[in-house]
C-alpha cells in the first residue's frame, strides 16, 4: 500500500514543508531555504522519517537530498534550492 499525501500532511504538520505526489505515484517531501541555517539532507530526512513513525505510517525511503540552485525569485520550490525526501 502506498503512502499518500495526506498521510504525510498529517504526520508532517506544520513544519513547512511541501507535500506532493510524482509521476511515479512516490509521494515527496520538500523543505525550501535561502539560508541552511545549519540543516542539511540527512536531517531532514531524518526529521521526515522520525515524524512518518510517530504517526504510525510505514513508508519507505526511496531518495533524499538537497537540490542547490541560484535564487531565482518567482520560481516553485522544485526550482528553487530545497532539500527532498521521496517516499513510497
Amino acid at each position: 500500500m502506498a503512502v499518500t499525501i495526506k498521510q504525510v500532511k498529517d504526520a508532517l504538520g506544520t513544519t513547512g514543508s511541501k507535500v506532493s505526489k510524482l509521476k511515479n505515484g512516490n509521494v515527496v517531501v520538500r523543505r525550501g531555504y535561502f539560508y541552511r541555517n545549519g540543516m542539511d539532507d540527512v536531517m531532514f530526512k531524518n526529521l521526515v522519517a522520525n515524524a512518518m513513525q510517530k504517526a504510525g505510517v510505514p513508508v519507505n525511503i526511496v531518495d533524499f537530498g538537497d537540490h542547490w540552485t541560484a535564487f531565482s525569485g518567482g520560481a516553485t520550490l522544485a526550482r528553487q534550492s530545497h532539500f527532498y525526501v521521496e517516499l513510497a
